[in-house]
């Protein structure tokens, strides 16, 4: 789909923004870098995922075309207060193509990420917009998780890529847990979360993805620093292994205690991360091992960068499906439950605000429910 609509949290009513009530709308790019209302992106899913310090949603890649499910190669822009959408760099067309990487920490308007979906992406404090990995085929027509990292500055419309290898699949070279390196580099993933500290650095967590040594892909639960001054990466928390291996099961701890020695586990498929209170990321639900199984997460988690340390803080160590309640009325029992690729943002507030996703356990349809956490 390729709709958009606005909740009003005061009246409880829905309203539709924009875009078509259908499935499979078409686009309409109008001029690139041109805000318009009658602009609007293709029907896409996957795609990476952003608000800006100016309150503006910012969207790549995913998959759309719903003719050929191609990947577009596009970075679109919402600006909710005047709905007006503009295609900041791509392509008028959903074609996949290869990145286009020109030289490493070299910006230029050439230069360009390929084709993929389910990257994690964030807004800094300057406006520049980073993406880090994905899904999707490189220049050998090989099919796997990228570990590139890029930024987009929206003043002077310059892709660059920052580090990272062209080509798919890649292990990460983990070098010593808290020394930045130059040899350092987290393997192919998608489905990660990134954050941006109050530092500037930019902190990426989880995926499924590729760990320092195996062959096959697995839920990650490792937390990377990248210092954005120096273009290296630090591996500072979670294990060099993946969810097959030892260290990669949840440790719950204390609830709402952080401590050095939780972790949230592997996790793949992850709902967007944010930042919620004094310098702290929040990340929810995903998929990932509990046990000897995999199932679908519901667990809220909050890293502290500064601590370097985990807290969970709602439904841990929980299996279920929805348990509803009374809509509107909020209680120590009610939950979304268990599922992935919800839609999670937070609030001028600090409410947490949930919206769909769906779970491979309990019902494979999607949900159309809307939660908030207090």
């Amino acid at each position: 789909m390729n709709s958009i609509m606005k909740y009003n949290t005061t009246t409880g009513e829905w309203t539709w923004v924009g875009g078509d009530q259908g499935l499979c709308g078409l686009p309409t790019y109008g001029v690139i870098g041109t805000p318009s209302t009658s602009n609007i992106p293709p029907s896409i899913g996957g795609f990476g995922y952003t608000r800006d310090s100016s309150g503006n949603f910012w969207f790549f890649g995913g998959m759309g075309d719903c003719a050929t499910w191609d990947n577009p190669v596009q970075l679109w822009k919402f600006n909710p207060t005047t709905t007006e959408w503009t295609l900041m760099s791509g392509f008028t067309d959903t074609n996949y193509r290869y990145g286009n990487y020109g030289t490493i920490q070299t910006p230029s308007t050439a230069n360009y990420p390929g084709s993929r979906t389910r990257p994690a992406m964030v807004a800094d404090a300057s406006g520049n917009i980073w993406i880090m990995g994905g899904e999707g085929v490189d220049s050998n027509t090989d099919y796997g998780r990228f570990n590139d990292l890029w930024k987009f500055n929206p003043t002077t419309s310059e892709w660059t890529w920052m580090g990272g290898a062209q080509t798919v699949n890649q292990n990460g070279s983990y070098g010593v847990k808290g020394v930045e390196s130059s040899f350092n580099q987290p393997g192919g993933r998608s489905g990660a979360n990134m954050w941006v500290g109050s530092n500037g650095m930019l902190y990426l967590f989880g995926g499924l993805g590729f760990d320092a040594v195996n062959l096959y892909q697995d839920e990650m639960n490792d937390v990377w620093r990248f210092n954005t001054a120096t273009g290296y990466w630090t591996w500072v928390n979670g294990s060099d292994t993946t969810a097959s291996g030892a260290g990669n099961l949840p440790v719950y701890g204390t609830l709402k205690s952080f401590s050095p020695t939780n972790t949230p586990g592997g996790r793949g498929d992850l709902s967007r991360g944010f930042q919620r209170g004094p310098g702290l990321f929040w990340t929810v639900g995903g998929y990932g091992p509990v046990d000897s199984y995999d199932y679908d997460q519901g667990e809220l988690w909050a890293y502290d960068p500064n601590g370097n340390q985990w807290a969970c803080m709602s439904n841990c160590d929980l299996i279920t499906g929805p348990i509803y309640g009374t809509q509107g009325v909020p209680t120590a029992t009610t939950t979304p439950g268990n599922r992935l690729g919800s839609g999670v943002d937070i609030d001028s507030e600090l409410n947490i605000w949930m919206y769909g996703g769906f779970s491979r356990i309990w019902d494979p349809m999607p949900y159309g429910d809307l939660w908030r956490y207090k």
